[in-house]
């Protein structure tokens, strides 16, 4: 699969003054959960040129907020630690259409997301898959998977600065494609479950995340104009996204 550039979201601090990304990474253990709420809305997004999609700015926000903080509180943290303190580190996500074929290629509705540290060097990959037919999404979403095992171990080989990687699909995901990831990260051992680490040469935290589109309207726009919002739109207008795999919720408890 190929791909082609699309655009870039630049990561600010809202205020140099406040409490940040850093300040939680650097003691963890003295934080409360609402100096990392503080810390997750200290984070703003610059975009460059064309305004970027809500589901593309629902995941960037989910990783740098939403996985933050709930890695935090539920201490997933200490099981993916390179990942979380990468975080803080992240000062700018490069995204591209994914494309299939050499002499035609074809765009896929899938973005590939890197989260670059401040020396241009990926650091966390995501990718997103946009929703199409549910017939054909169960199917093609193991391909995507496949694809995208290929590009992290490529990413590795070359840079060897990953720290972790995302995918996310439309909610639900499917039993298939969780069995996939849990075959491949050895989560049926209880002392791998959390880590959810792939196997060599990536050998970093690999997490699965559903995102409900059925709460706002995934409109690109064509605004050309550079935006200093805090996180280009309101978040009430953000899609939810949760964590599938690994999973974190207490058996039994709703």
């Amino acid at each position: 699969m190929n791909r082609q550039s699309l655009r870039k979201l630049h990561i600010k601090c809202v205020s140099d003054e406040a409490f940040g990304l850093y300040s939680v990474v650097a003691n963890p253990r003295s934080v409360t959960p609402y100096d990392v709420k503080a810390a997750s809305q200290n984070i703003a997004l610059e975009y460059e040129g064309k305004k970027p999609s809500v589901d593309i700015v629902s995941l960037v926000n989910f990783v740098l907020a939403g996985f933050f903080a709930q890695a935090h509180r539920s201490g997933l943290y200490n099981r993916q630690r390179e990942l979380w303190d990468a975080i803080a580190r992240v000062s700018t996500c490069q995204m591209r259409i994914v494309k299939q074929g050499v002499f035609v290629p074809i765009k896929l509705p899938v973005v590939d997301i890197d989260f670059l540290n401040s020396h241009n060097e990926p650091i966390i990959l995501a990718r997103l898959v946009k929703p199409q037919n549910r017939r054909d999404l169960d199917k093609r979403s193991i391909r995507y998977l496949q694809s995208f095992f290929t590009r992290i171990n490529r990413k590795q080989n070359k840079k060897g600065s990953l720290t972790g990687a995302f995918i996310c699909i439309p909610q639900p995901v499917s039993l298939a494609l969780l069995t996939k990831v849990q075959s491949k990260v050895g989560a049926s051992d209880p002392a791998n479950r959390f880590d959810s680490r792939l196997p060599l040469p990536a050998n970093i935290p690999f997490n699965v995340l559903e995102m409900d589109y059925s709460l706002g309207d995934d409109t690109d726009t064509t605004e050309e104009t550079t935006t200093v919002s805090r996180l280009i739109y309101p978040e009430s207008e953000l899609f939810s996204i949760k964590m599938v795999h690994p999973d974190l919720t207490v058996p039994g408890r709703s």
